[in-house]
């Protein structure tokens, strides 16, 4: 029942936690999403708030795949 936010070639999910910490529900799907790609193998480039605002920090989290 889970969806990425965004999928590169099907072999890298990229998911938004913009509530991450805000609920142990949402924490909780985080784990869930966590260890679900690990068993796929595929691999998850997560994204939290701090990443964006109030400085756009994404060349770090994309770098590995280029």
């Amino acid at each position: 029942g889970h969806k990425a936010d965004w999928s590169i070639k099907n072999r890298v999910f990229v998911e938004y936690f913009g509530l991450a910490h805000d609920s142990p529900r949402y924490d909780k799907s985080i784990l869930e999403k966590r260890r679900l790609c690990q068993t796929l193998g595929i691999e998850l480039v997560e994204i939290y708030p701090t990443d964006i605002y109030p400085v756009v920090k994404l060349d770090g989290k994309f770098e590995p795949l280029l």
